[in-house]
């Protein structure tokens, strides 16, 4: 993965996405799973893309999406086997159903526990810059008597302080 982040996540969302799409109905052992897979796939289209640009924008590590985009890519691939089991080997589509299985339930997980905790993290992150505003409003109205050199060195400590 050359660049793991909204590029990256985008693809490889959109790639599972066109995967389910394909086969969904060729791959009729595996429908109901896929259906289920499509809708939730449809349904985060746009907020994972939104919350990729936000991570970007706000400099979060790629790292923290790169577990997703990984189940993304797996699941692409495992679509595609899915779809070329013969009707009659149940044992194949036993096989891969429990894997469609668990490709679902590694998608939940990966929101209800990552991304909580990310939301978790961010709300902190939040607080605690929402309590420093009062010291770079201090700071600034500290400025009022300086000249423009001073004014900048103030500013540039308050937003320090800030981003601390």
């Amino acid at each position: 993965m050359a660049e793991v982040g909204g590029a990256a996540l985008g693809a490889a969302f959109g790639e599972l996405l066109n995967t389910v799409l394909e086969w969904k109905n060729n791959a009729i052992m595996f429908k109901s799973t896929l259906v289920n897979l499509q809708s939730i796939l449809k349904e985060l289209d746009p907020i994972i893309k939104e919350i990729a640009q936000q991570n970007n924008d706000l400099g979060r590590p790629k790292e923290e999406l790169e577990s997703l985009i990984s189940e993304m890519e797996k699941g692409s691939k495992l679509i595609s086997k899915c779809s070329q089991i013969h009707k009659l080997n149940y044992f194949a589509k036993l096989r891969y159903q429990k894997k469609l299985k668990a490709l679902l339930d590694s998608l939940h997980m990966f929101f209800m526990v990552r991304m909580l905790a990310q939301l978790v993290r961010d709300q902190k992150e939040t607080l605690l810059n929402i309590r420093r505003m009062p010291l770079v409003f201090e700071r600034i109205e500290d400025t009022t008597s300086l000249d423009d050199t001073e004014i900048n060195d103030s500013i540039e400590s308050a937003m320090e302080i800030s981003s601390v």
